[in-house]
């Protein structure tokens, strides 16, 4: 596709704070896409006019918003007002998307027009101030495609084995239209990320190339670290509330998109949440009331917090002496080697 690609296609940024991360993303896609629109939208708690000064161009679109608003707002709001390309794309602000993957993506989908998803494969890297060289290993569970005619057979596999749509290139008026039901059904980021998934399978199929496409940096500042867990409504009681009202807006767009019988869907639909939850309501609900009890002692809490550190660890060394994790300290991969020489020319100049 060549730079024609870039007339196609819109970049979304959302900001909250940590504006140094912010910066490296906006040089990094600027370095490449010149001429490509960039939506920055930020609600940060102190807005930083440096940031403002380094993003100006007549091909960014900066937004502004209060500190309080919703990530799925904040995103639906965003995609409607600024949004005017035929696809989208979101990237958090401390990872990145390569070049290479929003071409191939968006070549695929304007071949395939039953398709309204495209991405490739996540990896993550950390960067360590004690050595030069990026390590980078590929995510534990690969993207996967769902490519089934029958939208329930869609439903059923993309629910049962999620794996994030979040960062891929999107039709643009499936993005915007997904972000605003999440906006308004959700209240949080656990379902309101899987409700905008999985809604995107009723309007169509989803694709995985094999090609590295995302990457992601290991954080602990990251809303995924910080935000709360399935896990975590179980324990406030706050699970079942929220899942019938996701639910009852998957159900309802299924029948509208198809002539589908209400218990047959909210049937599959609760199936296939059970399968990803991997165990059934019951047995999770049970699993959370033991837990309820136990952290109310905190000695207990602690210990199994550095019991949980502990495993996390000694799978991380297992995992490396198996060769799970891939070093990708050389890599014949020319997105990866534009990425790195990109992203450390970049930081050098900071």
């Amino acid at each position: 596709m060549g730079k024609y690609f870039q007339e196609l296609l819109t970049i979304i940024i959302p900001v909250y704070n940590r504006y140094d991360e912010a910066i490296r993303l906006y040089k990094y896609f600027r370095k490449y896409l010149n001429r490509i629109d960039i939506v920055v939208l930020d609600n940060s708690i102190e807005i930083n006019n440096e940031f403002i000064k380094i993003i100006e161009s007549p091909k960014t679109f900066y937004k502004i918003y209060i500190s309080e608003i919703t990530y799925s707002e904040k995103l639906f709001k965003g995609i409607k007002d600024f949004v005017k390309t035929k696809y989208s794309v979101i990237c958090a602000q401390d990872d990145f998307i390569t070049i290479q993957g929003l071409m191939k993506s968006i070549g695929f989908l304007e071949k395939n027009s039953e398709y309204v998803i495209c991405h490739g494969k996540q990896f993550r890297f950390r960067n360590n101030s004690n050595i030069s060289k990026n390590i980078i290993y590929e995510e534990g569970r690969g993207v996967l495609s769902v490519d089934n005619d029958d939208l329930l057979d869609r439903l059923r596999n993309h629910i049962s084995k999620y794996t994030s749509t979040f960062y891929a290139v999107h039709r643009t008026e499936i993005l915007e239209k997904i972000w605003r039901y999440s906006f308004e059904y959700t209240d949080d980021l656990r379902f309101g990320e899987l409700l905008p998934s999985h809604l995107s399978c009723v309007y169509g199929k989803i694709k995985a190339l094999d090609i590295l496409f995302y990457l992601r940096e290991y954080s602990l500042r990251s809303d995924g670290h910080t935000a709360k867990t399935i896990n975590d409504y179980f324990i406030d009681n706050s699970f079942h509330k929220k899942y019938e009202v996701y639910k009852k807006c998957l159900i309802k767009e299924s029948r509208n998109n198809d002539a589908i019988d209400e218990e047959k869907v909210n049937k599959i639909i609760d199936e296939s949440f059970q399968e990803y939850l991997g165990n059934s309501f019951e047995i999770i609900e049970m699993k959370s009331a033991i837990k309820r009890f136990f952290n109310r002692i905190k000695i207990l809490k602690i210990l199994f917090n550095c019991y949980k550190n502990y495993v996390v660890m000694k799978n991380r060394k297992n995992e490396l002496k198996s060769g799970k994790i891939i070093l990708y300290l050389i890599n014949n991969n020319q997105s990866y080697v534009d990425f790195i020489r990109i992203k450390n020319e970049i930081e050098t100049k900071k």
